[in-house]
């Protein structure tokens, strides 16, 4: 009796286990690249660590992914508006391009040595950064909250886009905004004044 009870607890034991293999396997992989390009109504929460990992949190039927020269693409398929939750551990990264309403958050800073970050149509971002140069693109009424520290900062803010960086700590700062295009870094606000691309840079903390 208490062999068939031994042998019972086993086999549930390996069922789960295979249950939670073939789970693990079909919902994350480590797949290599450098780049991450993000589509659509997808969540991204990046992570830094030693080796690349891609692993869906919500709704992985709602989106494709592929990588090609090293660069992750993930798009939403749209054939709902479910959101789609996705964890990136990544080992090295040197630009980020989210479109079409598409979110980045970092939970923990990024240690890039040259960081180029493009945001389109409605994306947002939220990231900490150590990094030494970061480039900085945001169009369409995309919004990017950057906090840490950077040793440079270039940008170009366009059509009534925000750079929200007011905290971040950077002495070289260089950067044009167009068509109501916003930015605040390290306390420095410019903006397009009149509706013309006259800027006129101001110093101190301002409410946005």
């Amino acid at each position: 009796m208490i062999n068939q009870i031994v042998k019972s607890t086993l086999v549930t034991l390996v069922f789960l286990l295979t249950v939670q293999f073939s789970y693990a396997q079909k919902n994350a992989c480590q797949p290599s690249f450098n780049e991450i390009r993000v589509s659509g109504n997808i969540e991204v929460e990046l992570i830094p660590g030693s080796r690349s990992v891609l692993e869906f949190k919500s709704n992985k039927n709602e989106a494709e992914w592929a990588v090609e020269a090293g660069k992750l693409m993930i798009r939403h398929l749209q054939k709902s508006d479910e959101l789609v939750k996705v964890k990136i551990v990544y080992n090295e990264l040197t630009k980020l391009v989210a479109a079409g309403g598409a979110k980045f958050n970092s939970g923990q800073p990024m240690n890039e040595n040259d960081l180029e970050l493009l945001l389109l149509n409605n994306s947002q971002g939220d990231l900490s950064l150590e990094s030494q140069h970061v480039d900085v693109r945001l169009f369409g009424e995309s919004q990017l909250k950057l906090t840490g520290e950077a040793e440079s900062i270039s940008y170009r803010v366009v059509s009534d886009s925000q750079l929200l960086a007011e905290t971040l700590n950077c002495e070289n700062v260089r950067g044009v905004t167009e068509k109501n295009g916003i930015a605040n870094v390290n306390g420095r606000l410019m903006m397009e004044i009149d509706g013309n691309k006259k800027l006129r840079p101001y110093t101190g903390s301002s409410s946005l």
